[in-house]
């Protein structure tokens, strides 16, 4: 039995998704740019949807995917109507949210009792 793999590589223009099943059987499906990131955009849907089958029935601890974040980068959007919020983790890759202003108000009051209840953290110097 082989470890099953799923890769998602550039090939010129276009990008190869393969998979290589427990039994070494391998396969691989062309994407356009387009494509990737059209599924990169129903992924985090598809991610709750999976771990809420995932949530035990007695209503124990809720599952959750988490990527950890080295860098955040804050700047207004071209247009002056959103803030840009970048979180970036460590391999480098990073996500970019819009945030209208009553959103980014809303992170502004809540993340300090958060970082209070963590307690004592020593926050690195920028």
């Amino acid at each position: 039995m082989t470890k099953p793999t799923l890769a998602l590589d550039e090939d010129g223009d276009d990008y190869l998704l393969r998979k290589t099943d427990e039994n070494g059987t391998a396969s691989q499906m062309r994407l356009s740019g387009d494509d990737v990131l059209t599924l990169s955009q129903s992924s985090a849907r598809l991610r709750q949807s999976i771990l809420a089958k995932r949530t035990p029935a007695s209503g124990g601890v809720t599952p959750v995917f988490a990527t950890n974040v080295v860098q955040v980068v804050v700047a207004p959007d071209t247009l002056g109507e959103d803030i840009l919020l970048s979180l970036v983790a460590p391999d480098g890759s990073q996500t970019v949210f819009a945030l209208p202003p009553h959103i980014a108000r809303l992170l502004v009051e809540r993340l300090p009792a958060h970082l209070t209840a963590l307690g004592d953290v020593k926050l690195p110097r920028q």
